[in-house]
């Protein structure tokens, strides 16, 4: 997300997002906005989310929004693997 570096590596990714859903809970509805295989190996989906966020040391409810894109790889398998994920909030600033 926006202000923060990014996590790279399975146990990276894994560390980081068992601190967020240790710290919110997310109650998110996604939209497919494009899907496009760019390669034989490599496609991309654009989304948007929309809903709400809970922090969990409070019990604090609030807007949450955001837009999205997932690169994805195809494995040996032909199974399709997330590669790359980056979003940025579509909320307003909060104060």
């Amino acid at each position: 997300p926006q202000h923060s570096l990014p996590n790279v590596g399975a146990d990276a990714i894994r560390k980081a997002y068992d601190g967020v859903f240790a710290a919110i809970t997310l109650e998110v509805d996604f939209a497919i906005d494009e899907i496009a295989q760019v390669a034989p190996n490599w496609a991309f989906a654009r989304t948007r989310s929309n809903g709400f966020v809970t922090i969990n040391a409070t019990g604090d409810r609030a807007p949450e929004a955001n837009q999205e894109l997932f690169v994805f790889t195809k494995t040996k398998n032909d199974d399709w693997k997330i590669a790359r994920y980056i979003f940025s909030t579509t909320n307003p600033p909060r104060h």
